[in-house]
């Protein structure tokens, strides 16, 4: 839901706020309260207005004339458009090419495109593992994700099942 050049931004703050709230429960359980209460407050508050600000967002327009709900599409973009500070009828005039493909021989060869983009993405997707290990590139982000697996499996086993018998504080 952001720009993609955005998206590596945005992504790694996420992931530092969660760790971060990990340390931080830690901190409060070890050394502030025992008392679980207080942490679900927040916990339930945040997950209720979740809740409310799914069923207000609009279904994603890409999604929509991927499977040729051209109308609500446009409708999508009307509520977003809004959001802007747009006019709400401003996407009304959109004509998406799968749309008005049929007769006009531009919009034809526009919507046979798209379709072997869609097809090349999913022969893409289809790939096995041996193909993934021929570029060094993915090779070695695969390697270094799997490494990165197995440390975080090991650890929620070890945290899970054996700091209990560890002696002392388990904070």
């Amino acid at each position: 839901m952001q720009p993609s050049n955005k998206s590596v931004m945005v992504g790694t703050l996420e992931f530092i706020f969660e760790g971060l709230l990990f340390i931080f429960v830690t901190f409060y359980f070890g050394w502030i309260s025992k008392t679980w209460y207080y942490m679900q407050i927040p916990t339930v508050t945040f997950g209720v207005i979740g809740i409310i600000f799914l069923i207000l967002q609009p279904e994603s327009p890409k999604y929509l004339v991927s499977i040729k709900k051209y109308d609500e599409a446009r409708r999508s973009f009307n509520k977003i458009a809004k959001v802007n500070g747009k006019a709400g009828n401003i996407a009304d005039s959109f004509v998406f090419p799968k749309e008005e493909a049929h007769g006009n021989s531009f919009l034809e060869h526009v919507a046979e495109e798209s379709d072997q983009d869609s097809k090349n993405q999913n022969a893409i997707e289809s790939t096995n593992v041996k193909e993934l290990c021929r570029n060094a590139r993915t090779r070695s982000n695969l390697t270094f994700s799997s490494v990165i697996w197995c440390a975080l499996i090991v650890n929620y086993y070890i945290v899970a099942f054996y700091l209990k018998y560890f002696p002392g504080n388990i904070f």
